[in-house]
């Protein structure tokens, strides 16, 4: 017992002990406390570990949506749930929660957590997400399938986590959160050095010239699309995007039309005031065949066509009549059997031949009278020529000589003489071209064209007409944008290699590194999809003296948006093939075309199989330079490679065993190509695919992914 002798010292210390002894209890429940609050922050940790973790590994599985949504729900709920914890939905599901693992319950694209009241049955998916079938019809109002969402959202619940101490009985259930949105890609690298061209214009015109008036466009028609970049048509047997309109143009002597297209959308206040030179000269585009008044791919004669006094031309066309029997050896067959959809005014095949017919009127001249039509490249005038035969009113030519393909514009010409003798009256119409027909290049994307009456209800041509104001049915036919692949698609063939100049091999990486190590590993260099209208400058400016970039690569941001195309034979491509996909190395060693098997059972190729590649893909037309040049990327694009020609001096040599045949064409100088021709040394052949890579593979746009859209998309971990 303390007194007040005792020494104050003493008196003080026991009281020490006495407020200590008093706390003890205190200290324990603040420690429990703290033991259990921090309990509870490792837990809704661990949490939100596992639902990043599900999130990011259902990224990949969206490439599946551009074939079949309701499968790629169900692959992608799967995949999801094998990180997810949640051992209801999945027994095998990794990743396990802390202590008691059976107390996680994730909801997928749920506007809502889980709660109790959902209870625990897993195969009604606690009423929060789509259903078990991925049947959009049956999906729960507040939730969303992955494939029309674009994303993947997991709310996930740790129902009731024990305290260590039950000093809170009450401490509320842990949840945690995440997002993965799938979006284009904005900048890549490990692509491989091969570039596809791709037609996809925004704005479509005719320009209708004067022949006769230098650099001048007298009226122009903006044409409408198809309603989506997946209606086509097959026209000259070819697939292709069919844009139409009616335009309505002042006929004069000599018509021309003018096609234009563009990668921006346009109004005719972009046309207004400039020339036909400037027109063509807007920015990322083409005019088809070229920027002259005297370089249209349509021609229209007006009529009526006086030549002198008495003699006038009310109308002339060209036909492609069926051939005559016993048709002379080397004689073409005619043009309507080979481009029916357009002969013979616009012919994408041709190697044919045309007649024409013309009504002419010689007043009261004498006899004999004669027609005769002269042909060829512009430029030729009525020299001698044909001597075509009266029937019925109309002077009607034999077969005319053989239209080769891709020889541009063939202008006919007329020329006529009333009488016998050197001083019989004669005449050749001012020697105007009469008619036109016009063989296009194949390296373009106009397939098809069609100027028709609006008066016989767009049915007949309407090449000749009364020059007076007319309306006309215009009709384009253009190769359509690249689209995904479906399971009955033939393979498609990309010439990135071979003889004569630029042949879609890219050069990404500076020295020392090679295009065959570019082939065989991917390109090193991070590049950007080009988002400045597809120009190369300025702000930077990118050429051929200062691309590829140095390595290392450029970082950060911005990378370069446009790359170096290479001229040539690219030996180096059928070397890079070779050791990519046949070297002994494991995973190189021929691996399986599964693609056979997608054919036939509908279950896509996995995104790990080293036959997926992502290719550039680039403006149509800029592999028409000779030389190098610098291309901007329009977009990143996968590929699943089915075969291959690999040449290198090995005859019959296409790769591995199970690839698939090569498509026909390619054609070589008219001919099937042998596998070993320099001309498809190092050609890859197969399918495009919506490719969907994980988060480090690359850089994402602000833009979501389009499934039905060819392109590269990116899984984003967003919240």
């Amino acid at each position: 017992m303390l007194s007040s002798r005792t020494p104050r010292s003493m008196r003080e210390n026991g009281q020490v002990v006495v407020i200590f002894a008093l706390l003890i209890p205190v200290l324990f429940a603040l420690g429990a406390i703290v033991l259990d609050v921090g309990n509870w922050y490792v837990h809704k940790r661990h949490l939100q570990t596992q639902v990043d973790a599900a999130v990011l590994a259902s990224g990949t599985q969206f490439y599946q949506c551009f074939d079949d949504q309701a499968t790629a729900a169900l692959n992608i709920r799967t995949e999801a749930l094998k990180y997810a914890g949640d051992t209801l939905r999945d027994p095998a599901s990794k990743n396990l929660q802390l202590e008691e693992p059976n107390d996680v319950r994730v909801a997928l694209n749920s506007s809502a957590y889980w709660a109790p009241a959902n209870g625990l049955d897993p195969t009604n998916g606690y009423g929060l997400d789509w259903t078990a079938d991925g049947d959009p019809s049956t999906v729960t109002p507040d939730s969303s399938l992955p494939c029309d969402a674009k994303f993947l959202d997991a709310k996930a619940t740790d129902e009731e986590v024990r305290p260590l101490w039950g000093l809170i009985p009450l401490s509320p259930s842990p949840k945690s959160h995440a997002k993965v949105e799938i979006r284009k890609i904005k900048g890549l690298s490990g692509f491989l050095p091969w570039a596809v061209p791709e037609n996809n214009p925004k704005t479509i015109a005719a320009l209708f010239v004067d022949q006769t008036k230098t650099n001048t466009v007298r009226s122009w028609a903006f044409l409408t699309p198809p309603p989506t970049p997946q209606d086509t048509e097959t026209k000259n047997g070819e697939t292709v995007a069919v844009w139409d309109g009616l335009a309505s143009i002042d006929v004069v002597d000599q018509t021309g039309m003018i096609v234009f297209q563009s990668r921006q959308v346009l109004t005719g206040a972009a046309f207004t005031g400039k020339t036909l030179a400037q027109i063509c000269a807007l920015p990322t585009a083409s005019c088809y065949s070229g920027n002259t008044n005297t370089s249209g791919v349509e021609f229209i004669r007006g009529t009526p066509r006086s030549d002198g006094p008495q003699v006038t031309l009310n109308t002339v066309e060209l036909t492609t009549l069926p051939p005559p029997p016993n048709l002379p050896p080397g004689n073409a067959t005619s043009c309507g059997t080979t481009d029916p959809d357009s002969a013979p005014y616009y012919l994408w095949n041709a190697e044919c031949s045309v007649r024409i017919r013309a009504q002419v009127e010689f007043g009261n001249l004498g006899n004999p009278r004669e027609v005769r039509v002269n042909g060829g490249p512009f430029g030729n005038k009525c020299n001698g020529g044909t001597l075509m035969e009266l029937k019925d009113g109309w002077w009607d030519s034999p077969w005319l000589p053989t239209i080769s393909a891709e020889s541009g514009r063939q202008g006919y010409y007329l020329c006529w003489k009333a009488g016998s003798g050197n001083n019989a009256p004669q005449g050749n119409f001012g020697g105007e071209m009469m008619q036109m027909a016009y063989a296009a290049p194949q390296n373009k994307p106009l397939v098809y064209s069609a100027v028709r009456s609006l008066s016989t209800a767009c049915s007949v041509f309407a090449n000749a007409m009364v020059t007076t104001t007319q309306t006309v049915c215009v009709e384009v036919g253009v190769q359509p944008p690249l689209r995904v692949s479906n399971p009955g698609d033939p393979p498609i063939f990309l010439r990135v290699s071979g003889s004569g100049s630029l042949n879609q091999a890219l050069d990404c990486d500076a020295p020392p590194v090679q295009i065959v190590d570019e082939v065989r590993d991917g390109c090193i260099t991070p590049y950007a999809v080009n988002r400045r209208f597809l120009a190369c400058s300025p702000n930077p400016t990118y050429n051929p003296n200062n691309m590829p970039p140095p390595l290392p690569p450029p970082d950060p941001d911005p990378f370069p948006d446009c790359i170096e195309a290479n001229p040539g034979s690219v030996t180096s491509m059928a070397k890079g093939l070779r050791q990519r996909f046949e070297d002994p190395a494991p995973g190189r060693d021929c691996p399986p075309n599964e693609w056979a098997n997608f054919r036939s059972t509908g279950d896509l190729p996995k995104p790990e199989d080293p036959r997926w590649v992502t290719l550039v893909v680039a403006e149509y037309g800029t592999f028409d330079p000779q030389g190098i040049t610098v291309l901007p990327i329009t977009k990143f694009a996968g590929f699943y490679a089915t075969g291959w020609f690999i040449g290198g001096g090995n005859p019959g040599t296409q790769g591995c065993p199970d690839n698939d045949p090569p498509p026909t064409p390619p054609f070589c100088n008219g001919g099937p190509c042998q596998p070993d021709s320099q001309k498809v040394q190092g050609a890859v052949w197969g399918y495009f695919v919506t490719q969907v890579l994980p988060s480090p593979r690359g850089t994402p746009s602000p833009e979501l992914c389009v499934f039905d859209e060819l392109g590269t998309c990116i899984a984003v971990l967003v919240e």
